[in-house]
């Protein structure tokens, strides 16, 4: 069954504004990440008192699809686009230009959404975003979906999930496994170089990947395990690797990243296997 594809996810005319490019496989990000925010924000509206999304690498809510006269929605303005919106939108991007941009669409495409941005690493910046959420209190109650996409290691401190794991957070995370670590894993070896362990928030990584690549196994695989490790010692044990949507780049079929999504209550790994049914086009949210 062919379902009808949602408007936001159709392609966009060019708007004059600052666009970066992506490739054709970001589109299934794209896919998963609305599905994912749409049943999240609508099916914990009367759950909770707030529900909020939180993006730590906004980019320019718009990007050309490389290749093509395409250009199609990205992650923000993807989540501000469902049909039950969230109550606050948390938005990070260090690069002045994009998030020009991003205000710039959500100024004129999403009025009356409760945007607040945030400009610069988000790994620097964490006091900023936590200042940004809505206050908590015995009923002012807080859920937050989180969006974390990465174009290498080094870009993402875990230090930084664990600081907003401190609150109730469900977290979608781009592993950068093939296109960062496997091209680059010689470098991140060296025992001068931090970067991988600090990715993964541990410096006992060494002994899950040399195994692997000793044993010729992926290592996309295992530093994938060693980040699920993270996430369950942060009581996050819905999801994780196995649940994990692992990207390709088509033509040469090369695993470019996984897609984790992570959660404390088994309804949000409910809602990421949903989500992944739904993202497949010849797919259904409803086997018959």
């Amino acid at each position: 069954m062919i379902r009808e594809l949602p408007d936001a996810l159709r392609d966009v005319a060019p708007d004059g504004l600052e666009t970066p490019r992506v490739g054709d496989w970001a589109e299934l990000k794209y896919r998963l990440l609305f599905h994912y925010a749409s049943m999240f924000a609508s099916s914990m509206k009367e759950k909770w008192a707030r529900r909020v999304y939180v993006d730590l690498f906004a980019c320019a809510g718009r990007a050309e699809v490389k290749g093509t006269a395409r250009t199609v929605l990205t992650s923000p303005l993807l989540a501000m686009s469902i049909d039950v919106p969230f109550d606050r939108y948390i938005l990070c991007e260090a690069k002045g230009k994009y998030i020009d941009a991003l205000r710039a669409r959500v100024d004129r495409d999403c009025r009356g959404r409760d945007a607040r941005f945030v400009e610069g690493d988000c790994n620097d910046n964490v006091d900023e975003i936590l200042r940004a959420m809505p206050a908590i209190g015995k009923r002012d109650t807080m859920l937050a979906f989180c969006f974390i996409d990465p174009c290498k290691v080094r870009h993402l401190r875990f230090d930084t999930i664990r600081r907003l794991a401190a609150l109730y957070v469900d977290f979608l995370v781009l592993i950068p496994t093939g296109m960062d670590v496997t091209r680059n894993l010689d470098v991140y070896l060296r025992p001068d170089n931090a970067d991988l362990g600090t990715f993964l928030g541990t410096p006992d990584w060494r002994p899950e990947i040399l195994s692997a690549r000793r044993k010729g196994e992926s290592v996309g695989l295992a530093v994938g395990r060693v980040f699920e490790a993270q996430m369950k010692a942060l009581r996050y044990t819905h999801g994780g690797v196995e649940d994990s949507e692992l990207v390709r780049y088509s033509p040469k079929n090369v695993a470019l990243y996984r897609l984790g999504f992570f959660s404390r209550h088994p309804l949000g790994g409910r809602f990421w296997k949903a989500a992944r049914l739904a993202s497949n086009p010849q797919g259904s949210l409803f086997p018959r």
